[in-house]
């Protein structure tokens, strides 16, 4: 876990739906459909997901979910499941007890993709926005932004929340190694537990770019 993410103590915040015209969608997951993924263990554990460019950036959702830890042999299982009749479309994340882990969601592995931040690195309000469906522990949460192999970083560590909820990563607090916000090509989307028992379960609603804040929100930043 890294050492200089700072605590967010979460509280209930409004739940109700929130889009503004100028929010660029990276991923609302009604799109790129998984199984019900199953593992016990190992360092690689790929997979790729496709969709719409409006609902899933790029168009691909590549996933590598890490066991590093597991003692007592416990299957954890993630699924990516559109359900828009339902309005309950998600990424749903369930690690088994005892059990270290860190998961990678990189959005830009497949076709080129070339997106245009800068509207939202340039305003004093942009920001990524997570929306949580709920957080049973404590989470390690990062997000990482690239042009080539220079990077971008934000993230927090998050508290457990039994309602929907979400954060709000500024763009202007991300550490920056000199990327080109009118050229992100890569995406990657890092959970790790930060619970010594592991058992960590949440869902994720959407991740998105805006420059409007959203009432209620919690700030996620280094």
């Amino acid at each position: 876990m890294k050492n200089n993410i700072v605590r967010v103590v979460l509280a209930l915040c409004v739940a109700a739906p929130f889009a503004h015209a100028q929010d660029l969608t990276i991923d609302d997951f009604t799109t790129g459909k998984s199984a019900v993924l199953k593992y016990k263990g190992g360092a690689t554990n790929t997979g790729t997901q496709t969709g719409a460019t409006a609902h899933l950036i790029g168009g691909t959702r590549t996933t590598n979910f890490n066991i590093a830890t597991n003692p007592l042999q416990q299957t954890s299982t993630f699924q990516f499941r559109p359900d828009g009749k339902h309005n309950q479309s998600a990424y749903i994340h369930n690690v088994a007890f005892l059990v270290g882990s860190r998961e990678d969601m990189v959005y830009g592995y497949g076709a080129p993709m070339h997106a245009d931040f800068s509207s939202y690195s340039g305003d004093p309000n942009g920001l990524i926005r997570v929306n949580f469906l709920g957080l049973t522990g404590d989470l390690n949460f990062n997000i990482e932004l690239f042009t080539g192999t220079i990077y971008a970083q934000g993230g927090c560590n998050i508290t457990a929340n039994p309602a929907p909820f979400s954060i709000e990563l500024p763009l202007s607090t991300f550490v920056d190694n000199g990327i080109n916000y009118a050229d992100i090509n890569l995406i990657d989307v890092i959970t790790q537990s930060g619970s010594q028992i592991g058992g960590i379960e949440f869902a994720v609603t959407s991740i998105e770019v805006s420059k409007t804040p959203k009432p209620g929100a919690l700030p996620c930043q280094i």
